[in-house]
């Protein structure tokens, strides 16, 4: 997807809201609606993609 890897632990970090060190369905699917749906810059699924 063209995510430099420098940017890969911190996007992964913003989507682990609770610090598990593994996505769950929940936080996944949070952060894909947040990428769609957020117009809040800091909202985690806005790191899906890195920086754009």
């Amino acid at each position: 997807m063209g995510v430099p890897p420098e940017d890969i632990q911190g996007n992964f970090e913003h989507l682990d809201v609770d610090g598990s060190g593994y996505l769950s369905k929940e936080e996944f699917h949070q952060g894909l609606s947040e990428f769609v749906f957020s117009n809040a810059p800091d909202a985690p699924g806005n790191f899906l993609l890195g920086s754009v």
